[in-house]
């Protein structure tokens, strides 16, 4: 079969493609490049199974994905670009922070700090002349006791925590008498016990340079009581191991505490000396 060449008219072969008269082309070819990177596959080659051809297609559609040397050096110049930066950053925050704490610090410093609560019954200490040796009794001296009211389970604990020595009445109300008198020195403690049951106030003095005639302080004499009462009761309970006996025991302190819930009122010397 043959055909006729659109621009000489002359016969030539169905197949041919050009005109071997004039040379004119008579069908154009297109040919797609291959992109950038990517590998022509040889579908021909014999020597590759199925498997592996479906293997480098995939492998070629997905090698951006793969290039893992190359995105490692991306990263890695575009660390080199901004290090610079960051740690520039992070010196700015730390000299901040530690500006800060130390401006915190500092104004911290400046408040005056007072944990104590004001106490009911402050002793006033500026007559004491820090230059004078100021009569004192020993700590734990007993003025006075009455046996009669110490053959119990009863304890209290006395705690004088102020620059002042006192003096501690244990005020039987029934009684209406001190049976247990006894001298605590400033900063220290004593322990009254086997208190008979019953109920009792405690009075105490402050002050400094005691006078044994007159049984008070010459320098900054001040009395107080405390409002609450000293119930002190003993009980006995029979258990299958034995009778247990309980009883109370009492911790007081003639200073201000943190927390502390015992109230003091002042008392004049006179019903202070009655005891």
């Amino acid at each position: 079969m043959s055909k006729k060449c659109p621009f000489c008219k002359k016969e030539i072969e169905l197949k041919e493609t050009d005109c071997p008269h004039c040379h004119c082309v008579l069908i154009e070819k297109i040919y797609k490049s291959n992109p950038i990177g990517y590998k022509k596959l040889d579908n021909t080659n014999s020597n590759k199974t199925k498997a592996e051809i479906l293997f480098q297609s995939f492998k070629l559609k997905f090698s951006k994905y793969f290039n893992f040397k190359n995105n490692y050096e991306y990263q890695y110049d575009k660390w080199e670009k901004y290090k610079k930066i960051f740690f520039l950053i992070v010196a700015v925050i730390s000299i901040f922070i530690v500006v800060t704490i130390f401006s915190l610090n500092k104004e911290q410093n400046r408040q005056p700090v007072n944990n104590n609560p004001a106490p009911d019954v402050i002793p006033i200490n500026n007559n004491i002349n820090v230059n004078k040796i100021y009569i004192s009794l020993p700590n734990g001296t007993v003025l006075k006791s009455i046996p009669h009211y110490l053959t119990g389970f009863g304890k209290l604990e006395i705690k004088n925590g102020t620059d002042l020595d006192a003096v501690a009445k244990l005020v039987n109300i029934d009684y209406k008498k001190s049976i247990y008198t006894v001298y605590i020195k400033a900063h220290s403690n004593y322990k009254i016990n086997k208190i008979s049951d019953g109920v009792y106030e405690l009075f105490f003095a402050h002050g400094k340079d005691w006078d044994e005639e007159t049984k008070r302080f010459l320098v900054n004499d001040s009395c107080s009581k405390f409002e609450d009462k000293f119930n002190f009761t003993t009980e006995k309970e029979y258990q299958s191991d034995g009778i247990h006996t309980r009883y109370h025991t009492f911790e007081i302190t003639l200073h201000p505490v943190i927390g502390g819930s015992a109230k003091t009122d002042t008392v004049s010397e006179n019903e202070f000396n009655q005891f």
